[in-house]
């Protein structure tokens, strides 16, 4: 059996497993607050889950890899720090819930800057999303063909096909229940990737760190870049900011913090 094959019966057979198994959203509270059939909110797990797991899968891992062999240690040293991010948002978002008492970035708008501004940033966000969806089926569908090939488009239009079957099945809580089963997944992959297969490499682990040059033409330009962005990217991901209004303040906060220590 071919390595595409056998990667084709994992991208369908996780499709298909997350499909039965996500539960289906029966009101409001369920689709979009991810509460649980008993109206129970997410916890600190679920969100923080959910949090790491839709930055890491698919695109956060090809860059930080190219990052990594482009420049070395800085490389992926430079993306990790977008992870602070998370704290940079969380810390707003905790402000924004216990002193405005707001409920969404879009009601802290409309209630300070009106109807036209909560429009013009609806719109910022939907192209915003548009770009990361077919970004991230990007990167699937490299692994299935050359980029443009029939293969690739198949791929890419499959993967969206399955993620939408069961996101639209249960919204937002279909969402965190199976990035939490993906949340572990990884973490059972990376914990192999560390012990068994990364100390069999031609070079030993600790090369990795004192590869790249610490030097603005060997990438600290893209560090400095990082820590100027993750004051204002938080705002624009939605994928991070809609997850800030789901469970309480404490939870929260709480979550964002371990984000960020996961994810880096």
């Amino acid at each position: 059996m071919s390595i595409l094959t056998i990667q084709w019966i994992i991208i369908i057979a996780f499709g298909v497993v997350f499909f039965f198994i996500a539960p289906k959203a029966n009101s409001i509270q369920q689709f979009f607050k991810a509460k649980s059939g008993k109206g129970k909110e997410p916890t600190v797990f679920l969100l923080t889950s959910s949090l790491v797991i839709s930055w890491i899968f698919a695109k956060s891992i090809a860059n930080a890899a190219n990052l990594g062999l482009e420049y070395g240690f800085i490389g992926g040293l430079s993306y990790a720090c977008y992870y602070f991010s998370f704290l940079i948002g969380g810390i707003v978002i905790y402000k924004l819930r216990k002193k405005g008492k707001f409920e969404s970035i879009h009601h802290f708008l409309y209630s300070k800057y009106g109807k036209q501004a909560v429009r013009l940033f609806s719109l910022l966000i939907g192209i915003r999303l548009f770009n990361e969806v077919w970004s991230n089926t990007t990167v699937i569908g490299t692994y299935f063909g050359a980029q443009g090939s029939s293969s690739f488009y198949l791929a890419a239009i499959v993967f969206t096909l399955l993620t939408l079957a069961y996101t639209i099945k249960g919204g937002m809580r279909t969402s965190f229940i199976t990035d939490s089963i993906q949340m572990i997944f990884f973490g059972v992959l990376l914990f192999i990737l560390l012990i068994f297969i990364l100390p069999k490499g031609d070079a030993p682990a600790t090369a990795y760190f004192t590869s790249g040059e610490w030097s603005m033409k060997g990438g600290l330009s893209l560090l400095f870049a990082v820590f100027i962005q993750i004051f204002s990217y938080p705002f624009h991901d939605p994928v991070l900011t809609d997850r800030g209004f789901v469970s309480s303040p404490e939870k929260t906060i709480k979550s964002y913090t371990d984000a960020t220590v996961n994810g880096f």
